[in-house]
């Protein structure tokens, strides 16, 4: 019975994500890319896709272009979603997609006229991410935005102040610096800009240049808006040490694991090696 169970679940893992698109694969590689890059179809997509406008262009930041290099709708993070995903490129808009950049499902990509989106290096944007693009959003090398969150560098409407008579600029551009790991549901607004290996929390609002204030690298911010909550933090990326975090916080009643030394060198390495 239970070799029956395994080989189902095995059969409905295989079956859950999702499929290759080919028919809108080759309608973007044609509509965005130049004709020779696009006849090696570097970019595929799976599950539905809402192409509502493809007058922008998507640059392939790289030297070498091949077959698949680049998977938009893949289900990275393994939560399971069936919303579709939905790309606009409006006339002049620009998306720059660097090697590894990873899409999931849902995700919700606008940009205006004369716009550019940067996606760094092994960026992420996960499940049901929305990015909203005026002018300029930059994503940079190994930053991650989880799933639900929110990215817009303007605001919707111009508000006039009737005391002085004044409108003030509502376009203001975005910037995630590398290695950063932006927690669910949070959204940044216009004129954020976020120092490297910058960690924040859940359901946060991230609204100022907080590299202008000083805010340092390896701060953990949080909260609306977002303030410091801990500084001289990092995440975790090294496979091998969030198992052994896992294993311990599930043997054992501590709140705290204090970590070896040899935590902290690997954690070192591996952000290197990400870089």
């Amino acid at each position: 019975m239970y070799r029956v169970s395994a080989i189902l679940s095995s059969i409905e893992t295989k079956l859950s994500p999702p499929r290759f698109n080919l028919l809108k694969t080759i309608w973007l590689n044609f509509r965005t890319l130049p004709f020779r890059k696009a006849c090696k179809l570097p970019i595929f997509l799976y599950g539905a896709w809402n192409l509502r406008s493809l007058q922008g262009n998507i640059i392939i930041n790289s030297d070498r272009v091949s077959s698949g290099m680049i998977k938009l709708g893949l289900n990275w993070a393994g939560y399971v979603t069936t919303s579709s995903s939905t790309l606009t490129l409006l006339a002049n808009s620009k998306m720059v997609i660097n090697e590894r950049v990873r899409i999931s499902q849902g995700v919700q990509i606008c940009l205006y006229q004369n716009s550019e989106l940067y996606l760094g290096y092994n960026s992420h944007l996960g499940d049901g991410v929305k990015v909203i693009c005026a002018k300029k959003i930059t994503i940079e090398q190994n930053s991650e935005i989880t799933w639900e969150c929110q990215i817009l560098d303007h605001g919707s409407h111009y508000i006039l102040d009737k005391g002085n008579g004044q409108v003030r600029r509502i376009i203001k551009p975005v910037k995630i610096s590398s290695n950063c790991w932006i927690g669910n549901r949070s959204t940044i607004m216009p004129g954020t800009s976020l120092p490297s290996n910058s960690i924040v929390a859940s359901n946060s609002l991230l609204n100022k240049d907080y590299i202008s204030m000083g805010i340092k690298e390896y701060t953990l911010m949080g909260g609306i808006p977002a303030r410091v909550l801990k500084e001289n933090v990092m995440r975790i990326y090294n496979r091998d040490n969030e198992f052994y975090c896992h294993q311990y916080f599930n043997d054992t009643c501590s709140e705290v694991l204090s970590a070896p030394f040899s935590m902290l060198h690997h954690e070192e390495i591996t952000r290197c090696k990400l870089c």
